[in-house]
């Protein structure tokens, strides 16, 4: 898990942009070393929980040296989310500041949007180059084409078997 803070002033394990790289070690969930936690300790890293409670974000995000503020602050680095927040709240984030979720992710984490975004683009675009998804269907709404094309495919493979049989 890599992730980038941007930390004015300083200048030491940055990229070119003034941008803080942090790769998380998960072995902090089971192992304790003082040289991780220094890393949010150092910059006054915090973070905090928005509608869940994930124990392992914890203990990783507090193996680093992150500090925990209270959900009502606005002054953190890093919020986690069970959901993606509002575009509107977006617009108070400091450039500092990063979210784990974005708006309208749930298009590309629920498997029912993400088949019917790309079913969208492959007729915008053409099924050449978006041919990597098998067969969908959304049910129970599209039960009567997975229906058919079930029949169609056993009836397929029946004559398939029959075929194998009358050689032997």
């Amino acid at each position: 898990m890599i992730f980038n803070i941007l930390i004015n002033n300083f200048r030491e394990n940055f990229n070119s942009k003034g941008k803080l790289i942090i790769k998380f070690n998960p072995e902090v969930v089971y192992k304790k070393s003082l040289e991780t936690k220094q890393i949010g300790k150092k910059y006054n890293l915090t973070y905090k929980f928005i509608k869940n409670e994930t124990k392992l974000i914890r203990k990783i995000l507090e193996g680093h040296g992150f500090e925990q503020v209270n959900s009502s602050n606005s002054a953190f680095n890093l919020m986690w989310t069970s959901n993606s927040i509002k575009l509107l709240n977006f617009k108070f984030l400091y450039p500092f500041q990063r979210v784990n979720h974005f708006p309208k992710s749930f298009e590309l984490t629920r498997k029912d949007r993400l088949c019917k975004n790309i079913e969208k683009i492959q007729q915008e675009k053409g099924f050449k180059h978006f041919d990597f998804i098998p067969t969908t269907f959304i049910l129970p709404h599209q039960f009567n084409q997975f229906k058919s094309l079930f029949y169609l495919v056993l009836f397929f493979f029946s004559i398939q078997i029959f075929e194998l049989f009358r050689y032997i």
